[in-house]
């Protein structure tokens, strides 16, 4: 599913891309802003096999300009990175937004709310680029 995101296949709120990665929001956001930061190439999901030392650092410091974007736009506290990569096989890391007084749980919704999405996307977009 994510390889069919980045070729533009599926569409998605898209917030922050390079020559190596994609961000886009979840479908399922349980928090506004639950991203998904995916390599463009494909690669197996566990990343510790899947990903050279290099492409590893690199994905790292992509989720970190992302997670920057998204306290910034947001106002979150701060973004908790998960990379369990058991529901979908692409390299993927997930940053889910942590909001004062909120207890981050690492469970999404069923359900998409796609006007949220889109209204999410772009405060996010307009809070500037990477």
């Amino acid at each position: 599913m994510f390889c069919k995101i980045v070729r533009g296949e599926i569409p998605a709120e898209k917030i922050a891309e390079d020559n190596d990665f994609v961000a886009f929001l979840s479908i399922t956001p349980v928090y506004d802003g639950l991203t998904v930061i995916a390599t463009k190439q494909h690669y197996g999901s566990y990343l510790y096999q899947s990903l050279s030392d290099d492409l590893l650092t690199k994905m790292h410091l992509f989720a970190c300009k992302v997670a920057l974007l998204l306290d910034k736009s947001l106002g979150c506290e701060r973004c908790v990175q998960v990379m369990e990569g058991l529901e979908v096989n692409h390299a993927h890391i997930k940053l889910f937004p942590k909001y004062k007084g909120i207890f981050v749980a690492i469970k999404e919704k069923e359900i998409p709310d796609t006007s949220r999405l889109k209204e999410v996307a772009e405060k996010i977009r307009k809070a500037g680029g990477i």
